[in-house]
């Protein structure tokens, strides 16, 4: 059987698992101002693994909140129901997960910002070098060893 201090556990690993992935964006910011591509790869691996992790604690969440009767209940819902000390430490439970949300959001924020700024200046010189491909070549024929044109 289910209670509300299983939920309570559950929003505590919510909130580590933000913070693990906070730091994971922070290291895949570093890695792209730096042009670190393996950084980088290592860094979306390790994301790609956190983002299972924080799946299976959603459906962990949903499968919990049904089961204490709270459905579609927001976490400010379920800390209503609550009562005492209980509802206390549901608050603080709850402004940590939103802390550490919103911190994730603004480093998630940050990093995609810097990818687009490194995703538009790749642009920029890819089409720059098209254009300088599109350009008619300088006859560099003189410059070129041949077999009738041997240098002596």
């Amino acid at each position: 059987m289910s209670s509300l201090s299983d939920f309570c556990k559950l929003v505590v690993e919510l909130t580590d698992l933000l913070k693990i992935l906070k730091v994971v964006e922070e290291n895949k910011l570093s890695a792209i101002t730096e042009k670190n591509l393996i950084k980088l790869d290592a860094c979306i691996k390790d994301e790609q693994v956190q983002t299972m992790k924080l799946r299976g604690l959603e459906k962990k969440r949903e499968q919990l909140q049904t089961s204490l009767g709270f459905g579609d209940f927001t976490f400010g819902q379920i800390i209503e129901t609550m009562q005492g000390d209980e509802k206390k430490e549901a608050k603080k439970l709850f402004s940590s997960l939103q802390k550490a949300t919103q911190d994730f959001k603004s480093i998630n924020k940050s990093v995609k910002t810097a990818l687009e700024v490194k995703l538009y200046s790749i642009n920029t010189m890819l089409e720059k070098s098209q254009n300088d491909s599109d350009k008619p070549k300088k006859n560099l024929s003189k410059n070129k060893f041949t077999s009738t044109n041997r240098f002596v």
